[in-house]
């Protein structure tokens, strides 16, 4: 045993016949003065002084040594990079083709910045002096710091450009590698391009002119089309026998991912073994080591969970009201970005996605009232579980009037959720079809976790329990049983008063009745005030506490970090005032329309849980 007292690192080890306790600074002094031979202690720990070397710590130090060893990998690169049989080609459409463009005037400022940038490039010897037919033309865009950085515009000579076909990796399947990992180390490659050579007989289609003379790149250069497909291929012919294993790489981004500290260890070393062998460089100050908790490619990934990253949370919720189509689809963009994580996303976003079509133009309180809700949304957006494929998977499905939905669960907890609106020709059909489609785009649009597995399909639709039994005679199950037929699925009726999440994805906002509420649409300002329920309320904070020790602790209750339900139901702590305008907003809103003791009590029971909660509907 391993700690540290008063700076000391104190050992203990083999075996004695008596057990030695510490319980003050006085008894501590004695048993380091006495501490000659080996022993084994065990150690109370009841002053402040005396503090147990944790694993991390351990972690930390050795990752630390690790580093040092190959201190040589976060270095400056010198000179060009060595030829690895993966240079990068411009294959161009017409090889007789010339592209001329003319160059663009820049201020005096900006052009004492362009001499600067050139110089550091020349003395690195990433460029040279040129006298090639071609030439790009460059732009100065200014970056956050203040700073300048020079981007040669290659827009024409992408245009004639044979297009690599090269698959990208899609982050969504990456994430879903790292179920079992608890610790992470991520990699961030310095220049990355820069990093890759040109193939001489290509070197002069990167040409580019500025004010004081014409060059052209040694190295690949950004802007270039098939820029990124080489880069990616070159990563995973590197690493191709460490990927789904413990490492996974997007473009410059490389993440190490284990089970364990010890194997950890192992795993980086092996990669920072490859980048020296190959002469590749990161830079230290933006790559982590031995995390429990890492940020990648926009995501926060800790033992087995995925959330949003808080900045971009931020960017959408201090989002203005956009004006033009522009800034319409750089929101939706942004937030589409993260639909697994708001549950009804695609209904929610549906005014605003009408908006996009051509001359469709009109900003009014529908589309004002849309774009509130899916920022409240995505702001109040859950923690998920990332899948687990030695477990079964089971699939929540709904429809309604106007969409319909799904949610992915394994073990009682949410991997992702899955919204889409119904078209013209979709609203025509029957309740039975449109729970059937539901069921048929969730399981399309989960097929990569399902497929080759038995899993189990949830729908509240009683009818749906027996299709795959019955026969086929209309052309729609006819649909159903040819897409159906290469999964092995089970279909099991449930409730809906217990299927409220699928059942709030399948509805607008407006039309999506009280279970609005209780899942992602819930004002933000009483989530807020229920979440300080908690936190008075003995009974429900020693809850929490409990389920944070031990998960299995309490099981009608569950606890995902952020939010405290029971049953599937958001818990209300012992405050009346906040019950009581809880009830107002079931109650008077215009959705609800004054139903009666009985209605009412069912709408707020699908979402909310307390106590007395008949009892004061009643009332």
């Amino acid at each position: 045993m391993k700690f540290w007292y008063k700076g000391r690192e104190v050992e203990f080890q083999g075996c004695v016949s008596q057990t030695l306790q510490v319980v003050g600074p006085k008894e501590c002094d004695k048993l380091l003065r006495g501490a000659k031979g080996p022993y084994m202690a065990s150690v109370w720990l009841l002053e402040a002084q005396l503090v147990l070397k944790t694993e991390g710590e351990m972690l930390r130090k050795e990752i630390d040594a690790l580093l040092n060893e190959f201190k040589q990998v976060f270095d400056e690169p010198v000179g060009l990079p060595p030829e690895r049989g993966h240079d990068h080609r411009i294959e161009l459409k017409d090889e007789k083709a010339v592209v001329k463009v003319k160059p663009y005037r820049h201020s005096a400022h900006q052009k004492d910045e362009i001499e600067k940038l050139v110089g550091e490039m020349l003395q690195s010897g990433i460029i040279r002096d040129s006298n090639s037919a071609f030439s790009s033309p460059i732009v100065m865009v200014k970056k956050k710091d203040g700073n300048w950085r020079m981007c040669v515009d290659y827009r024409k000579l992408n245009q004639l450009t044979i297009k690599d076909s090269f698959p990208m990796p899609v982050i969504e399947e990456l994430l879903d590698e790292l179920g079992a990992a608890k610790v992470f180390s991520k990699l961030d490659l310095r220049s990355r391009y820069h990093q890759i050579r040109m193939r001489e007989s290509d070197i002069q289609k990167t040409a580019f002119r500025t004010h004081e003379g014409h060059y052209e790149f040694l190295v690949m250069p950004f802007g270039l089309t098939n820029a990124p497909a080489t880069f990616q291929g070159l990563m995973n012919k590197l690493f191709k026998q460490y990927l789904r294993k413990f490492v996974l790489v997007f473009f410059d981004d490389i993440l190490i991912y284990s089970v364990d500290g010890a194997t950890h260890l192992k795993h980086l070393r092996t990669v920072l073994e490859t980048l020296k062998g190959h002469q590749l460089y990161a830079k230290r100050s933006k790559c982590c080591f031995g995390s429990k908790e890492v940020d990648y490619l926009g995501y926060v990934i800790a033992g087995g969970c995925i959330s949003m990253n808080e900045s971009k949370v931020k960017s959408i919720s201090t989002s203005p009201v956009p004006s033009t189509v522009k800034e319409l689809r750089s929101f939706l963009g942004l937030s589409g970005y993260y639909r697994r994580f708001v549950k009804g996303y695609g209904c929610l976003a549906r005014p605003l996605t009408d908006l996009l079509k051509k001359r469709a133009w009109k900003w009014g309180l529908q589309e004002e009232e849309a774009f509130r809700r899916l920022k409240e949304a995505a702001c109040s957006a859950p923690v998920l579980a990332l899948p687990d494929f030695n477990a079964e998977f089971i699939v929540e499905a709904d429809a309604s009037d106007v969409g319909v939905g799904a949610v992915l669960v394994q073990k009682g907890r949410p991997l992702a959720f899955f919204s889409k609106g119904l078209g013209i020709r979709h609203k025509g059909l029957s309740v039975y079809e449109k729970e059937m489609l539901a069921v048929l785009m969730s399981v399309k649009r989960w097929s990569a976790y399902l497929v080759g597995r038995h899993f189990i399909i949830k729908t509240d639709h009683h009818s749906l329990k027996f299709l795959a039994e019955n026969q086929a005679f209309t052309p729609f199950q006819q649909k159903w049983v040819v897409k159906m037929m290469g999964f092995n699925y089970e279909i099991q009726y449930m409730k809906g008063i217990h299927n409220t999440v699928a059942d709030v994805l399948s509805r607008r906002p407006e039309e999506g009745s009280c279970c609005t509420m209780g899942v992602s649409h819930v004002d933000s300002q009483l989530l807020g005030k229920i979440r300080e329920t908690w936190q008075v309320d003995d009974k429900l904070k020693g809850i929490i506490k409990a389920k944070e020790e031990d998960a299995d602790k309490h099981p009608k209750y569950q606890w995902d970090g952020r939010i405290l339900k029971r049953k599937g139901k958001l818990v209300v702590g012992n405050d009346s005032e906040l019950k009581r305008k809880l009830l107002e907003f079931f109650h008077n809103s215009t959705v609800e329309g004054h139903s009666g003791a009985t209605a009412t009590n069912q709408r707020i029971s699908m979402v909310l849980y307390w106590k007395g909660l008949k009892k004061d509907v009643k009332n």
